[in-house]
Order: structure tokens, then sequence, then C-alpha cells
């Protein structure tokens, strides 16, 4: 199959197809990088979430105020971890598409490999998470204001971090407030369209709890606490795998507005009729 050109203008509808053609296509390459280099923290994130889950079992059964109060602080362990593998997500998935481009613009057709994803992310690594941090900082105060300047900025500096591993601009850079453009509503509206796809695609994960609870509540009879966790926990990991088709659809977005602005691939074909004259 041939490669998707990244830098083309696509519309809303466009964008959502060539998504899931972009899933479709590199699917094996993509799950063999995401497992060699982003399954392990998500196996961290597990670990962390199996001792959150136990002692909200013990928190259920009556246990004394010491254990209330380690169960709060894994709480807030579990929500700052959340953050550390969304980030570790989101810069898989986006040097992966970094090398993608590279090899799309030397035509080269081999298959992308775990040691080109991971120079990418030593050299975009440290980058993409100062950026993250001030993103995270930013949001969450204008959040607290007001819940639309939450939003607003949430929305206008969601390129930061491709422009950064993508484009090899500076952390500064990453909070321009001017790259969005004209772009801020579509850029809103298909974040919404991708967290819902996201949002019904993680049910699938849920099966086996449900399956677990249903003929509890059917018969009375209470449900294994233990296996119900494993299930949870085995939900967990497939919920945070789904975050990748939020950061892919992102970035066809974000190369959609670079070539509106920059006129990449009107460039490329104009050097490659020169080079043929030549």
């Amino acid at each position: 199959m041939e490669k998707i050109d990244l830098y083309q203008r696509r519309s809303f509808g466009d964008l959502l197809t060539d998504t899931f053609v972009f899933i479709k296509q590199e699917f094996k390459s993509f799950l063999i990088c995401f497992c060699y280099l982003a399954l392990p923290v998500l196996g961290m994130d597990v670990l962390i979430k199996s001792t959150f889950l136990r002692d909200l079992i013990f928190y259920s059964e009556g246990k004394s105020a010491a254990d209330i109060f380690n169960f709060n602080g894994n709480i807030l362990w579990s929500y700052f971890f959340n953050l550390v593998v969304v980030y570790w997500i989101m810069l898989t998935t986006l040097s992966y598409i970094r090398v993608y481009q590279e090899k799309c613009e030397t035509g080269d057709r081999n298959r992308i490999s775990v040691r080109e994803v991971w120079i990418v992310m030593r050299r975009k690594g440290l980058s993409l998470g100062i950026w993250g941090i001030g993103y995270v900082c930013i949001s969450l105060v204008a959040t607290l204001f007001l819940i639309i300047p939450g939003i607003y900025f949430f929305i206008t500096l969601t390129f930061g971090g491709y422009l950064i591993v993508m484009a090899d601009r500076k952390i500064k850079e990453g909070f321009s407030l001017s790259f969005i453009g004209g772009e801020w509503w579509s850029t809103f509206g298909y974040g919404i369209i991708l967290n819902l796809i996201i949002s019904l695609l993680s049910y699938i994960f849920l099966i086996p709890t449900w399956v677990l609870y249903i003929p509890s509540l059917v018969t009375g009879n209470p449900e294994n606490n233990y296996i119900a966790s494993a299930f949870l926990l085995l939900a967990s990991l497939g919920q945070n795998f789904l975050y990748t088709i939020y950061f892919i659809g992102i970035s066809l977005k974000f190369f959609s507005i670079r070539e509106g602005r920059e006129h990449h691939s009107l460039y490329k074909k104009i050097n490659s009729i020169g080079e043929n004259a030549i």
C-alpha cells in the first residue's frame, strides 16, 4: 500500500478517514514499536493502579485511618502517573509519525524500526516534557479562573508538542498562540469527535468486567473483587492504547495546517518537475 502523504490540506471527513487508513496501514509496525517503547511504562501504570484498587478494597472493608491516608495518597500518585503515561504515549506516537514522514520524503519503503523511533524520542523527550508541564499548568490555571479561558488555551496550544517533535521548533515556540490561526473551531470540533470515537471504542475493553458483574446482579452473589480489579486493569491498559488514535488524528490536522501555510507538497512537486527536466 502506498504511504500517505501527510502534507495535505484535508477536510473534516478526510482527516477522520486518513487517520484510520494510517492506523490500518501501519498497525503491525506501530504496534511493535509501541510494545517495546511504551508498554513498559503502561505496565508500571498498571502496577500503581493495582495498588490503588487494593487499597480501595481495603477501604471498603473498613480499615484504619492510616489505611485511608495511604489510599488518598495513592489516588494522587495514580493521577500524576497517568499524566506521565499520556506524555509517554504522545512522545512514542509523534516520534513514530516523525520517522514515517522522513521516510516518505526520502522514498524509503523499509519498515520503521524501534531504534529509529527511539532515536527521535531521546532527542525530543526532554523538550516535549518541559512543554507538557507548561501546557498542563497554563490550562489548569486558566480553568481555575473560568472554564472558557481554560478551553481556549487547551485548544490553542494543542499543536505545541507537534511543533517541537515534528518541526524541530524550540520550547518557547511551542507556546505560540498564532500557529492555530483560523483553525481553532475546526480543531475543537475534530478533537471532540476523536474523543467520542475513543470513548466508544473503550467500552470494548470493559466487556469482560460487564460479563463478571451481570451474573452477580442477577443472582445476588457478590463478585470477586480481585478478579474484577484484574479486568479493570486490563481495560485501563487497552484504553491507554486508544490515546494513540487521538495523537495520530491531531497529527494529520497539524500537517494539514502546515500545508495550508507552507505549501510543502506544492514546492515538492515543483522541485521534482525541475529535477526531471534536468
